[in-house]
């Protein structure tokens, strides 16, 4: 793959999902030795983190939507 920057928040979502992924599949490779399939899951998990530690939306974001949603 090639080198990118990344900022660190993104980083520690990437390690953590990296970690979470050799933990499930019994697979202690750094990342750079995964096939690209194995890549992919690890990336696509890291993007799946990032999107669950998103800020909830408040109540009136909530309600706004169903409105228009409604219509």
């Amino acid at each position: 793959m090639a080198s990118q920057i990344v900022n660190p928040p993104d980083t520690r979502l990437f390690l953590k999902a990296l970690r979470q992924w050799q933990e499930r599949n019994r697979i202690f490779r750094t990342f750079d030795r995964l096939t690209p399939s194995q890549q992919s899951q690890v990336v696509s998990d890291a993007q799946e983190l990032k999107r669950a530690e998103r800020t909830p939306l408040t109540i009136d974001e909530i309600l706004d939507g169903s409105r228009r949603s409604s219509r």
